[in-house]
């Protein structure tokens, strides 16, 4: 790791109702536009994370 090295982790509340294919071209997606975006970006970590819901 150096300076040009960034690490980028993103928690993603997704749809319940996707299924796991649509889910993986999701997270696919979102890191290859990132990492063509922002050309340092060297590692993306996607963490699928159900949203606390408050009653």
């Amino acid at each position: 790791m150096g300076t040009n090295f960034i690490l980028t982790n993103l928690s993603i509340d997704f749809a319940d109702d996707i299924s796991a294919t649509e889910l993986e071209a999701s997270i696919t997606k979102l890191d290859e536009a990132i990492r063509r975006t922002h050309l340092d970006i060297k590692w993306v970590f996607i963490e699928s994370e159900a949203r606390q819901r408050f009653a």
